[in-house]
Formats: C-alpha cells, structure tokens, sequence
C-alpha cells in the first residue's frame, strides 16, 4: 500500500509540473519549500585544550543550528588585521590540529557554515602551545 502511494505521489508530481494547485487537487500535500537560513548564530563554549602530543590542540564548540561543516582558523598570535589565517573546514565541532610549534603563540576561532557565504565567527581565543 505504501509503495503504490509513492508510485502515486511520484506520478503526480511529474504529471503536475509541480504546480501547486494540481497537486492539491489531486488530494496530496504540498511539500514546504526550500527557503534560505541567513547567517548561522555565533558559536558558543568555543574552547582550546592542549592535546596529547607536543604541537597538538583540540579545538570544539558546541553544535551550531543548520551548521552543514565547520570552519576552524588559527595564526600565529597574537592576531592583527593583517593576519594570515590558517582554514581547516570539517563536518564535525571538534578538531584536532597537530604540528603546531611548541612554545608558540597562536590565535583560533571558529564558524559554522552553511549555504550562505557569510560567517559569524567565535570570539577568538589566543594561547600558547605546548
């Protein structure tokens, strides 16, 4: 019963042109359409923990609503405006980032990243690394 009703659905779907009245008429629902999300919020709790290894840092944030990857930077600290900084884009909140030099200072910050091209970044955490 439920594979006709997708054979069903299916059907009018095409046959409709996705119109959204035919649909309707034919007794089925119309799906919601996509719509964009904007600017994703700040991230927050957005932490630094030295890692096991010399060079080594965790990084993690708390998990950001409609966040599809994550953007982790880091420079060398602390930072100015005319910083390069180091990009390491991932699907998950916590980052391990080896090969730091130890004794070094560095600046990290964090953003969750979706659709829209902008970023809201974290506020940015400046350490040295051990």
């Amino acid at each position: 019963m439920v594979e006709l009703l997708q054979k069903l659905a299916d059907y009018v779907q095409v046959a409709s042109g996705g119109d959204e009245a035919i649909i309707l008429s034919s007794g089925f629902d119309v799906c919601k359409k996509p719509s964009t999300i904007g600017p994703l919020d700040k991230p927050e709790n957005f932490k630094v923990a030295m890692g096991k290894n010399r060079g080594s840092v965790l990084l993690s944030c708390d998990v950001v609503n409609h966040a599809q990857f994550y953007e982790f930077e880091y420079t060398e600290g602390p930072a100015t405006s005319n910083s390069v900084w180091t990009k390491v884009t991932i699907t998950k909140h916590k980052l391990l980032i080896d090969g730091l030099i130890s004794g070094k200072e560095y600046t990290f910050r964090v953003a969750g990243a979706g659709s829209d091209p902008s970023r809201v970044w974290s506020d940015t955490i400046t350490t040295f690394v051990v």
